[in-house]
């Protein structure tokens, strides 16, 4: 009876060992999770913002050169200004598509990649 009594003991410290370990495994696989959709957002950020820099710049540069070209800077902000009007409603309608689902792709491949 004394050894049944140690059998049990022994499984139920051995069931509290291995709950303690899925949890602390869960821990550690949200953790990494979490840092690396942090890094994933953080890299895109910096390269965004890097991007919008070249940009802003490029966009300076084609308003100037055709406003000079059409004889007032006026005219070359309103042309650029009306090509990004029709960029941003396209994007308006289209953003489902263009971002929402690829960065919920993203997301997701990176929560549930294969562990190794």
């Amino acid at each position: 009876m004394e050894k049944e009594k140690n059998n049990y003991e022994e499984i139920a410290k051995d069931a509290v060992e291995y709950i303690d370990t899925r949890i602390e495994r869960a821990k550690l696989t949200f953790i990494a999770n979490t840092i690396e959709i942090g890094s994933y957002a953080l890299s895109s950020f910096i390269v965004a913002m890097l991007f919008l820099v070249f940009y802003f710049c490029l966009v300076c540069g084609t308003s100037i050169w055709l406003g000079q070209h059409f004889g007032g800077l006026h005219i070359g902000f309103f042309i650029v200004m009306g090509f990004h009007l029709f960029l941003l409603i396209l994007a308006v309608f289209l953003k489902k598509f263009l971002i929402e689902i690829p960065l919920q792709n993203k997301l997701t491949r990176i929560i549930f990649k294969p562990k190794n």
